[in-house]
């Protein structure tokens, strides 16, 4: 089988993915892309396909830990640096000598290089797990009181579906909303660079046939950017919607729920 030319590569990709994929075919043969989904600070996520001597694989050529530790001659904690190799190991990536890489006997269909850009995306906001506390607690607060108007039964935390086995595309919260294989699934916006990789998230789920609608509350006081939130727009268009919710006001979440069916108590 013959390799296929950028175009084709970048036709597979979009049908996947997202719109809007670059891909450019390198002198050594390898395809470095370029997709929408970028690092916090605006930067591309960088993700290549190259030949190996045994086929294929998708790396980073090192550029993503190199880019969020090095900058500014700053280094990794040493629990950045075990957070970046337990989000690389359960989700089946190597990661030696400051590279990530999955390896393949053929090329990887365009479903694997999406799990890969899904695997730098959370890579990407590594520096802020730690140091933004508003996300943790804009979270926290949303979730309890959704969790409070949500019987028990019909909530899952950090859900996955079942095609999903390597829990790259989490939901933070799951909802049944009528008992018949209906499902409300949201994510908490309350940082940069969670609405690329809920987005990412929101492709996989509509590929995969799943029967859903999308919620989202978005804290307007947080630091995330209108080209994030444009691109998440994007991607659940048809699919549900973006909500904004302060932290101390959140009706309006509220009135979504009980729009999309959703059965509530203590409302």
């Amino acid at each position: 089988m013959s390799d296929p030319t950028p175009d084709e590569l970048r036709r597979q990709l979009e049908s996947v993915l997202c719109d809007n994929v670059f891909v450019d075919e390198r002198p050594d043969g390898s395809f470095e892309l370029a997709t929408p989904f970028l690092f916090p600070d605006g930067d591309v996520l960088p993700v290549v396909i190259e030949r190996t001597l045994s086929g294929w694989s998708l790396t980073d050529r090192g550029r993503a830990s190199a880019h969020l530790f090095f900058d500014d001659d700053s280094v990794p904690t040493d629990a950045q640096q075990r957070t970046l190799e337990r989000i690389a190991r359960a989700r089946g990536v190597t990661y030696v000598d400051g590279a990530l890489k999955a390896e393949f006997d053929q090329l990887p269909d365009a479903f694997k290089i999406a799990d890969f850009v899904q695997v730098v995306a959370q890579v990407g906001v590594i520096p802020h797990l730690g140091a933004d506390r508003s996300y943790e607690k804009y979270t926290t607060r949303v979730r309890n009181r959704v969790e409070e108007w949500i019987p028990e039964e019909r909530r899952v935390r950090s859900w996955s579906p079942d095609q999903d086995t390597r829990r790259v595309y989490s939901a933070d919260l799951k909802i049944d909303a009528d008992g018949n294989g209906s499902v409300v699934v949201m994510f908490f916006l309350g940082s940069h660079g969670k609405p690329d990789m809920a987005a990412t998230a929101v492709h996989r789920y509509v590929n995969w046939d799943l029967n859903f609608r999308t919620l989202a509350p978005w804290n307007p006081d947080s630091n995330i950017g209108d080209d994030e939130l444009a691109r998440f727009d994007d991607a659940v268009e048809g699919h549900g919607r973006r909500i904004k919710t302060p932290a101390k006001d959140i009706t309006e979440l509220r009135y979504a729920l009980d729009a999309a069916g959703v059965p509530m108590v203590n409302k």
